[in-house]
């Protein structure tokens, strides 16, 4: 006997199983619509760039420097504490690092 007709006997009987039982088959197919759904609701394209206010003394500048340059990520120094937690609360950034 060929593999395929094994499986294809083994799906026919796990089918005809599922459907026997009403709230497994009603769950199925509300669990399958319910994937279809959000896939189709989901927005087509992300922002994936992170913006993160840093309050960095002068000595982390270079650090500052070689971070803002990564993809992705949008770095703003700030001068003072107080401009920074202004910023993140207004909702500018993501986040702010102290």
């Amino acid at each position: 006997m060929k593999r395929a007709a094994i499986i294809q006997g083994l799906m026919a009987k796990d089918i005809s199983q599922l459907f026997r039982n009403k709230f497994f088959a009603y769950m199925t197919v509300l669990g399958i619509v319910a994937y279809a759904f959000i896939y189709y609701v989901m927005p087509k394209t992300i922002d994936e760039t992170f913006e993160i206010a840093l309050y960095a003394p002068e000595q982390y500048k270079n650090i500052l420097q070689q971070v803002s340059e990564e993809e992705g990520i949008e770095i703003k120094s700030f001068e003072s504490v107080k401009k920074l937690k202004e910023g993140v609360e207004e909702g500018d950034f993501n986040t702010g690092i102290v």
